[in-house]
Formats: C-alpha cells, sequence, structure tokens
C-alpha cells in the first residue's frame, strides 16, 4: 500500500505529458500498432546494447519505414528469454527480477507504443532505466564470485578497465556537442534516413556568411530532408528562409507556401511566407498573411513587428503602431523594434515618448540613424546641447552622414 502513491504520481505525471505533447502524438494511420510494437522490441533491445557500450549514439534516431519480421522477431526472443531468466531464478537470485523489471518497467511509458514526436528511440530516455542493469550486473558479479578472494580482486580490475573505457567512449561523444553542424554530422554518420540530421545540418550550414561551398552542400541536405520527407513543412520553410536569405525569393515562395499548406494553423510558417512576399513587392498578401500569424499566434512578435514595418511602408501609421505595441507586449526584448515605433510616435507628435523610444533603441543597439533621429527629436523638444551630442555620436557611427554633420553645424 505504501507504493501506491508513487503508482498515482507516475500516472498524473504519464498524463500531464501526454496531454502537453499531443499535437507530437502520432496516429495510428501515421505510425500502425505493428511497427510501434516491432519499433518498441527492437529498441528494448538497442537500449540494452547502448547501456553496455555506448557506441554510435545520436542526438536523434529516426523512425524506420520498416522493420523486418526477423528483426522484430529476435528481439522479442532475446526479451522473453531473459525475462523467463529473471523469473525462474526470482527465489534464489531476486536482484535479477528486480534489476530487469526496473529496466523494462521504467522504459514502457517512452518505448514508443504510444508515439510522441518522430524518434524510434532516445539515449535520455535510459539515465533511469539503465540503473535497473546497473543492479542486475553488480549483484550479478559478486554472486557469481561469491566470498572468492582472488575473484573479487579480478573483478574489481575488470571494472576500472570497464569504467576507463566508458571514460573515454564518454570525452568521445562530448566532442560531438561542440555545435550544431558536428552533433548533426555525427548523427547522421551513426544512422540512416536521418532527416532530421540533415535538416539540421542544412540550417548550420546556410547559417554561414559568404560562404559559396556551404551553400551548395546546404542545398543538397535540403534535397535530403524533401526526398525522406516530402510532406515535411519545417523541411520546405527553412528550406525557403535560405534560399530568400540567398537572395533567392522567387526560389523560395513554392517552399514557404507549400509548408503553409501542410500545416496551415502554423503562425510561424505563416510569417516566413508573408517575409518572403514582401521581398517580393507583394506587400497587402504579405499582410494578409501577417494578420493570419498574429491570429494564430498572438505571441509571436517578430509577426507583429513584420506587420508593423509593412503597414508603415504603406503609410497607415495608427495600424502600424497598434501593430509595433502588441510587438511589444509579446516581446520587449525585440531590439529592432524600438526605434521605427519611435518614428511613429514622432510622426503623431509625442516627442517625449518618441525620445524615451529612441533611447532605448540606442541603449539596446546603437546605431547611426537612431542617434539622428533622436538628436533631431530633441532639436524639436528645445534641447540643443543633447541634441549635438547625439549628432555627434551618429558621425563617430557613420562619418558620411552629412545631414547629421550639417545639423550640428547650424547648432554651433
Amino acid at each position: 500500500m505504501e507504493k501506491v502513491p508513487f503508482f498515482l504520481l507516475a500516472a498524473a505525471s504519464s498524463a500531464i505529458a501526454l496531454f502537453t505533447q499531443q499535437g507530437s502524438l502520432a496516429s495510428l494511420v501515421a505510425v500502425p500498432f505493428a511497427r510501434r510494437v516491432a519499433n518498441a522490441l527492437v529498441s528494448y533491445l538497442a537500449y540494452v546494447e547502448k547501456t553496455v557500450w555506448p557506441l554510435d549514439l545520436a542526438v536523434f534516431y529516426p523512425l524506420p519505414a520498416s522493420i523486418p519480421l526477423w528483426k522484430g522477431a529476435a528481439a522479442a526472443v532475446f526479451l522473453a528469454v531473459l525475462t523467463g531468466l529473471a523469473i525462474w531464478r526470482l527465489r534464489r537470485h531476486p536482484f535479477l527480477a528486480v534489476g530487469w523489471f526496473w529496466f523494462l518497467g521504467m522504459l514502457v511509458p517512452v518505448i514508443g507504443l504510444v508515439q510522441v514526436g518522430r524518434q524510434a528511440m532516445a539515449d535520455r530516455y535510459t539515465y533511469l532505466p539503465s540503473i535497473g542493469l546497473s543492479l542486475l550486473v553488480t549483484w550479478g558479479a559478486l554472486a557469481l564470485v561469491g566470498e572468492r578472494r582472488r575473484l573479487r580482486q579480478v573483478l574489481a580490475g575488470v571494472a576500472v578497465v570497464a569504467v576507463g573505457l566508458l571514460a573515454v567512449a564518454a570525452r568521445a561523444q562530448v566532442h560531438t556537442w561542440k555545435d550544431s553542424l558536428t552533433l548533426f554530422r555525427h548523427a547522421l554518420a551513426v544512422t540512416e534516413g536521418n532527416y532530421v540530421a540533415h535538416l539540421n545540418v542544412a540550417i548550420a550550414l546556410s547559417r554561414l556568411e559568404g560562404d559559396a561551398q556551404a551553400e551548395l552542400e546546404a542545398v543538397q541536405h535540403f534535397k535530403e530532408v524533401l526526398r525522406l520527407q516530402p510532406h515535411l513543412p519545417e523541411g520546405h520553410s527553412a528550406l525557403a528562409t535560405a534560399l530568400q536569405k540567398w537572395g533567392k525569393p522567387a526560389e523560395a515562395l513554392p517552399h514557404a507556401q507549400r509548408a503553409v499548406s501542410l500545416r496551415p494553423k502554423r503562425g510561424r510558417l505563416r510569417l516566413t511566407l508573408a517575409t518572403i512576399l514582401g521581398d517580393l513587392g507583394r506587400r497587402e498578401e504579405a499582410i494578409a498573411e501577417l494578420r493570419k500569424a498574429v491570429e494564430l499566434t498572438p505571441a509571436l512578435a517578430d509577426a507583429w513587428y513584420g506587420l508593423g514595418a509593412l503597414l508603415q511602408q504603406e503609410g497607415r501609421t495608427d495600424e502600424a503602431l497598434v501593430a509595433y505595441s502588441k510587438a511589444l507586449e509579446a516581446n520587449p526584448g525585440l531590439d529592432a523594434l524600438y526605434a521605427p515605433a519611435a518614428t511613429l510616435v514622432a510622426r503623431k507628435g509625442d516627442l517625449v515618448t518618441a525620445a524615451r523610444l529612441y533611447e532605448e533603441a540606442i541603449r539596446r543597439k546603437p546605431t547611426a540613424s537612431a542617434h539622428f533621429n533622436l538628436a533631431i527629436t530633441l532639436e524639436r523638444l528645445g534641447k540643443p546641447a543633447e541634441a549635438s551630442r547625439h549628432y555627434r555620436q551618429a558621425l563617430l557611427l557613420d562619418p558620411t552622414l552629412e545631414a547629421a554633420r550639417r545639423r550640428l553645424g547650424e547648432l554651433r
């Protein structure tokens, strides 16, 4: 009876996890139950293997499209034999059952019978279950050597060597976490059909500035992602973002549109599409997409900011101010927002608020234009000394800013 509260806590924890991850739950149509069972059996075997010798670890293991019957059957036989052995030796060696069922039982919620996410397995799931295998091996080894002192010394030596080898393996694994590119390239090297790794390698490469070879390699990885998962919205959207960055918005547009068609209720995908439409000069379409984005995801500050910028370009000052205000509510740390918001407020005649917003923009990211606009605002507020100081700061940041030089000369 004393263990009942723990079972209740475990049940509550599982229910909360399922509720919070319900958007990631795979349907029986997407992942048939037979494949889930086969994957669970094979994963148990893989978890044992990687606990004993952690080789070829990956940040993401993709769920295979199919699992050979022999592989699932072999894993089932292995698990059945070990389970039978643990039950058979229950009275004489209870630690076998304790360790083995600890391992089996703690993995049940995450083994994939209820599929959460797109992974076949995950190393992090073994942190607690592996304690069961450790108990099994430790007590089993002690039971095997008994009170024989010589064998105990040999066992201690073997344990020291094992710990040393595991330390070497751990050190090597830590290096794979150097950066995203290293991490996901390693995942590609030790897994097959890993579209998540291809996607992250492509994204990391696309962020390298001025590297033509990296751009070509990124395109190849994006193509592989879409070959493996042609209906993956994140793949299409990431490729669209990369193409846009490389100055190819016309090529990016179909991928952004495809991403939205696959997940029409995801605000961030509509933000990507709107940004590309804006680059192509299709402002009204971009504004419409941004309105949908903020309707779907009201806390998406970048979408509010983009909407405000486009409305400002269209001369719709009041609407732009509302959008900027919403962006500030969603993310007060959005540095790029303060200067354009200040410009709009100044146009509305609220110079005090405009000056405050320009000062905040400068505090977050000093630019020549922000100093220049603040100086003009301070001039209008009748503060020539402060205005002169900001004109000088603007010239320090951009010596070619002749307008600042001219205004400074007029104030002297």
